[in-house]
């Protein structure tokens, strides 16, 4: 039994409600079609990911738990690229609807930018 390489262990994760409540009070949104990403940087570390995603937009818990799932998928593939930041995305109303080739590629599209942005200004 191997370890797992693309894991996503609690280093990785915002879990407390401050952690949260740190990133929403001093961090940058960014708004696109199916979410709402909210980012600070950080001094040092490993980037850490949080999920919001509300049963007012997405009242089926398996389709909350599928985007939860897909969030989850795109940020451990991304890790590698991506500056000591917390991220918190927030799901909007669309993505509850949306297919995940057209998540997945949302998700995509912003973790690359925020892996360009860490190398183009340190």
């Amino acid at each position: 039994m191997g370890s797992k390489p693309l894991g996503f262990p609690k280093s990785r994760r915002l879990i407390r409600p401050q952690e949260f409540r740190q990133v929403f009070q001093r961090g940058t949104r960014k708004t696109v079609p199916l979410f709402n990403f909210h980012y600070h940087h950080r001094p040092a570390g490993d980037a850490r990911l949080g999920i919001a995603v509300g049963k007012r937009y997405v009242r089926s818990a398996v389709r909350r738990n599928r985007l939860k799932r897909l969030i989850r998928e795109a940020f451990r593939h991304h890790t590698h690229i991506l500056p000591p930041v917390d991220i918190v995305v927030v799901t909007r109303q669309p993505a509850g609807a949306a297919a995940g080739r057209e998540l997945s590629e949302s998700l995509r599209r912003f973790f690359m930018e925020m892996g360009r942005r860490s190398r183009t200004n340190p």
